[in-house]
């Protein structure tokens, strides 16, 4: 699952059941540099929402062998913030859900395409950001009910292709431009990520979605 194109389709259409994915057909390439950054993503209001664009971060972590990590931060612990981790290891062909909150174990579909490398960069060269040369493309998905999604985005070749900018566009078949999530890659530290990002722990209780999900509502309902 990586973050650029998944989660910021799931915030343009608001729920994560509602969420696409924007195929692309690209050529194997063969090395990835290891780096963490945070991802920074910011949504426009949609109509009846309170003008204040909603803000998202997550830690992302990516080894040399292509395995992500993504690492959000939950607040709400008596026991202080709590990293709950999304974990595609292109190694152990695993993709698994740490929940701390819960002391959960959620095992997911694997499949290579969810990990970084696989494929080389679509596109025409665009400068530099964060230090790191990239590339340009666009492209424009509509959806069944005539509206359309359009994505920009800006790659880095160096981090396995992975977005260092991602803008997606969400338009009503008569044009009218609906909503929008723009999206970076920021404060980039290359280097293997400590172990921990991609550890797995053996003390957990493996959960199906529905049992952690009635948990999640239980402590939300405190």
């Amino acid at each position: 699952m990586q973050f650029p194109r998944t989660i910021a389709l799931c915030l343009i259409m608001v729920t994560a059941s509602s969420c696409i994915a924007i195929a692309h057909v690209r050529a194997p390439i063969v090395t990835v540099q290891p780096f963490v950054g945070i991802q920074v993503a910011e949504a426009s209001p949609r109509q009846g929402d309170l003008p204040i664009p909603r803000t998202y971060l997550q830690t992302i972590a990516v080894r040399s062998d292509g395995s992500i990590a993504t690492v959000n931060k939950w607040d709400r612990s008596a026991g202080g913030p709590r990293y709950p981790r999304d974990v595609i290891d292109a190694t152990a062909k695993h993709h698994i859900s740490v929940d701390p909150v819960t002391e959960s174990i959620l095992v997911r579909a694997y499949n290579d395409v969810q990990t970084i490398g696989r494929y080389s960069c679509e596109g025409s060269s665009a400068g530099q950001m964060e230090g790191f040369d990239v590339v340009f493309s666009e492209s424009t998905e509509t959806l069944n009910d005539g509206s359309s999604i359009t994505e920009k985005e800006w790659k880095a070749p160096k981090l396995g292709c992975y977005s260092l900018a991602l803008e997606l566009t969400e338009t009503r078949r008569n044009g009218e431009v609906i909503g929008g999530t723009k999206q970076s890659l920021v404060h980039i530290k290359l280097g293997e990520p400590d172990p921990w990002y991609f550890a797995i722990p053996t003390n957990y209780t493996t959960r199906t979605p529905d049992e952690w999900r009635a948990l999640m509502t239980g402590l939300l309902q405190k």
